[in-house]
């Protein structure tokens, strides 16, 4: 037996985009939160730490998006924000001013589901081994159709980041 043993599948693993110079934190918090909802996801923020130091700034968050997807399987995204001597900037575009960032952004996206979330089956040996046996053979098809969907959510999520960062896209 595989993955069915484990409560969590891993469909992503830390994926890190890195910026150094001028970027638009709201603009990317603002996209990153109504992609995830026009998705399904919930979200809230499981951390957000800030130091300020004389003239730059260390900043960090950590969001966990979710979604139920049905009632055996819940997605899960983790996304960190991490800043370094960033310090808010006046930019000019197109004759307009506009409030942004500049430093050392780092932000880092995972993903995983995770089955049996509401516990339809309880947590004795046999109850387990029932699991299993559902896993493996009654809904083997339809976890890796989930996998292969939360890939392609994580991905379209990362290309967005991307592009709000205005760096070359992926391969």
């Amino acid at each position: 037996m595989g993955k069915e043993k484990q409560p969590e599948v891993g469909v992503t693993p830390w994926h890190e985009i890195r910026k150094h110079g001028v970027y638009d934190l709201e603009k990317l918090y603002h996209a990153l939160k109504e992609e995830l909802k026009s998705t399904g996801y919930s979200f809230r923020e499981k951390d957000v730490t800030d130091k300020t130091d004389p003239g730059a700034r260390e900043h960090k968050i950590i969001w966990t998006a979710e979604r139920n997807v049905d009632a055996y399987v819940k997605f899960l995204i983790d996304i960190e924000f991490w800043i370094w001597r960033g310090v808010n900037v006046i930019v000019e575009e197109d004759g307009r001013r506009r409030k942004m960032q500049k430093g050392d952004f780092t932000i880092r996206i995972k993903s995983k589901f995770k089955k049996n979330w509401n516990n339809s089956f309880g947590s004795s040996g046999f109850q387990e081994f029932l699991r299993q046996v559902y896993e493996k053979y009654a809904i083997k098809q339809r976890l890796i159709n989930y996998e292969s969907k939360l890939w392609n959510e994580t991905y379209r999520l990362i290309d967005l980041i991307r592009e709000i960062l205005e760096l070359p896209r992926r391969k």
